[in-house]
């Protein structure tokens, strides 16, 4: 498993479990207003992704170790300026 992937798990399990249950405990007591619902709800929808992107940025590197782009004879004259075709003999 790709470490960026565990230590995603690691920290997004736990919190996640918390932060859902909070919200429960609180709704079976009706200690909690309606619009605090839709709060809780909508951090929790979008909870996921911040986590997503805080993780790809944080390990971008290290998620794409071995992918090499190639440069192309055709890249390599339009990178140095030259864009005419090279003479065969």
């Amino acid at each position: 498993m790709n470490n960026a992937l565990f230590g995603f798990l690691i920290i997004f399990i736990p919190l996640h479990v918390l932060l859902i249950l909070i919200p429960i405990t609180h709704t079976l007591r009706a200690a909690i207003s309606a619009k605090s619902k839709i709060l809780w709800c909508g951090f929790l929808l979008f909870l996921p992704l911040i986590g997503v992107a805080f993780f790809h940025f944080k390990y971008r590197t290290s998620l794409f170790q071995g992918k090499v782009h190639e440069v192309s004879a055709a890249e390599e004259r339009a990178r140095s300026g030259t864009l005419a075709p090279r003479d065969h003999d």
